[in-house]
């Protein structure tokens, strides 16, 4: 007699369903028979967190104010994938009819192509549109401080020129790093400093007392050792349409307080740190050339909890 056999059943187990949607949305759906499912459901994610990169690419204060909400519903889209994959396990029963894809090997294989697609996608776009950058030095004090994350809009001066007030991220003259500084003059304007007053064109920046300062230790940019705390002021300076915090100290290096009249080249910027008391800029290596700017520094962002915390670098 011949023998007869039919196709291979085997229950699904909910618990390992709900599991492979964790790792990967749309897995669980997968494992439960429902191929096209599953990977509708992890186009949907890939697609909601490209979204949230344009829109933090693109929109600018106060549209930004939603950012953080819109990440944080993005934990919509898996748990209801988990949730999904529970149900569909549930319902497939203890006969449920194995398909080709079924296989233990196919899940780790489908989870490694995701996670290339996902890096290659978040690759592109921070070499394109908007990048990362982690702040390592004071020299921005008080706007950023050592830790301190900034998004970097990188198409913004495809078209426009840098602007005065903007917070620039440049790949310094070494190459060696990105360095985050505050344009405050731009071509043709003549800059100079006169105990720590800034003047631009002849006129001298207006700034508004804000309150007294101890400034955490320092670390300056060409020094491997700590400096001290520092007892100074915050100042609210005004440039163009631009407003920003400055610190100024007292105590800092007569060089940092003055600087000679300059007027700056074509194509090029004036850059100093927020922190006028101790930062590696403009005074030290002169205006840089715009094709230097990889971008504008336009949000701070922090995860605090597992929750997104964006907020704009200059509101305004």
């Amino acid at each position: 007699m011949d023998e007869i056999t039919g196709p291979r059943t085997k229950k699904r187990k909910w618990w390992l369903a709900v599991t492979l949607s964790f790792f990967m949305p749309g897995l669980g759906q997968i494992y439960c028979g429902k191929f096209a499912r599953g990977i509708g459901f992890f186009l949907a994610c890939l697609t909601y967190e490209s979204v949230i990169m344009i829109l933090l690419a693109f929109l600018s204060s106060p549209y930004v104010i939603v950012i953080p909400s819109l990440l944080t519903a993005g934990y919509v889209i898996p748990i209801f994938g988990m949730i999904d994959s529970f149900l569909l396990a549930k319902r497939a029963g203890t006969d449920y009819e194995l398909k080709a894809y079924n296989r233990w090997y196919v899940y780790p294989l489908l989870v490694a192509i995701a996670v290339l697609v996902a890096i290659g996608t978040a690759l592109a776009f921070r070499s394109t549109v908007m990048g990362a950058f982690k702040t390592i030095m004071n020299s921005n004090y008080p706007t950023l401080i050592p830790q301190d994350r900034v998004l970097v809009k990188k198409l913004v001066y495809i078209r426009d020129e840098p602007e005065r007030g903007d917070m620039v991220v440049f790949r310094s003259l070494d190459d060696k790093l990105p360095y985050a500084k505050r344009v405050v003059a731009i071509a043709r304007d003549a800059v100079e400093m006169k105990d720590d007053e800034l003047y631009v064109n002849g006129q001298k920046l207006m700034r508004k007392y804000v309150r007294p300062e101890t400034s955490p230790v320092f670390i300056f940019e060409d020094s491997a050792d700590p400096l001290p705390e520092l007892e100074g002021d915050i100042w609210l300076e005004t440039n163009g349409k631009a407003q920003y915090e400055i610190f100024s100290s007292d105590a800092s290096p007569k060089k940092q307080r003055n600087i000679e009249k300059v007027e700056v080249p074509e194509n090029h910027v004036f850059v100093l740190g927020d922190n006028r008391s101790f930062s590696l800029d403009s005074r030290h290596f002169g205006p840089i050339p715009v094709e230097r700017i990889i971008g504008r520094a336009d949000y701070i962002y922090r995860w605090d909890g597992g929750f997104a915390d964006i907020r704009q670098l200059d509101p305004k």
